[in-house]
């Protein structure tokens, strides 16, 4: 039976979480043993993972209502620009590992650095509403996107997930869908209307890239190197991070904006331009078109 308290448990494990300190370091610096902290760790991990549906979750009836208005009223934080029927706003970030001793080159992202894929979606507030993590970082964006699911949910059940014409917004490296919604390109760019909606949805999308800054900027193992030779226990830190970045939010305990550096959360993966134009495609830039009018009249 382990002597050390419970509280005292999860208090090291929240101190490596959140300075990223490795297990030699905590033995030195705590005097308990690295045996120990794995032990503790790998307890709390647990115990949060079983917390994780309760926690992410997709918005559904009355919340889904609510995320929808915050996002229409420009409740994220990030000017008065807003578009309607929006129920999240989606973007990738890397998260640095140490060099597998297998299979390494395909964990060395286009940074030139080794990292796994998170894939995040979030809410008015930056709440994570959902997250796919563990493809490696030399996958892009799209490509993470279509291996989540999220994706093949959306295509069995759309109804369920995107009701009534609603949808995602992203940036630039993910396709374009009815339910997924992204900027015109820059070559496609010949009027304001077009113009302007980019503005609306790149403001919009900052609140992703700001719920990427305080995640990392709060759980700071996520900006150092993880060494564990482990990628499954990786994934499940990852997750973890996560949760806790939603707990925090759901307990009012708000991350200083001044210690949140958005413009390293800017994701600049190349434009995902599909080779044959689909009819799933098609709509979407139909739906495109709609908005960009709509947005024109809401003036």
């Amino acid at each position: 039976m382990n002597a050390t308290p419970v509280w005292k448990q999860i208090a090291i494990v929240l101190w490596r979480l959140a300075n990223g300190a490795g297990i030699r370091v905590l033995e030195q610096t705590l005097g308990v043993s690295q045996g120990s902290v794995s032990h503790f760790t790998d307890r709390f991990l647990k115990a949060l993972l079983d917390l994780e549906q309760e926690r992410i979750s997709w918005p559904q009836g009355s919340r889904l209502a609510t995320v929808i208005q915050g996002f229409e009223r420009g409740e994220t934080g990030f000017g008065n620009r807003k578009l309607p029927n929006v129920v999240g706003a989606m973007d990738g970030s890397h998260i640095p590992i140490h060099a597998p001793s297998k299979n390494g080159s395909r964990y060395v992202n286009r940074k030139n650095f080794h990292s796994i894929n998170l894939l995040g979606i979030v809410d008015h507030q930056g709440r994570f509403i959902y997250v796919h993590v563990g493809e490696a970082g030399s996958v892009h964006d799209a490509r993470v996107f279509y291996r989540s699911s999220l994706c093949r949910e959306i295509s069995l059940n759309p109804e369920q997930w995107v009701p009534g014409g609603t949808y995602i917004i992203a940036d630039a490296a993910y396709p374009l869908r009815t339910y997924l919604m992204k900027a015109y390109p820059d070559y496609y760019m010949s009027t304001y209307r077009e113009r302007h909606i980019n503005k609306v949805l790149s403001s919009m999308r900052m609140i992703v890239e700001r719920a990427f800054g305080c995640l990392k900027g709060r759980w700071r193992i996520l900006l150092k190197e993880i060494y564990c030779t482990d990628i499954e226990r990786i994934i499940r830190i990852i997750h973890v991070c996560c949760i806790l970045h939603n707990f925090c939010i759901d307990m009012g305990d708000v991350f200083s904006s001044e210690d949140i550096n958005v413009d390293e959360e800017i994701n600049h993966e190349d434009e995902f331009e599909a080779t044959n134009e689909t009819q799933e495609e098609t709509a979407g830039i139909q739906k495109r078109d709609y908005l960009a009018k709509l947005l024109m009249n809401l003036q």
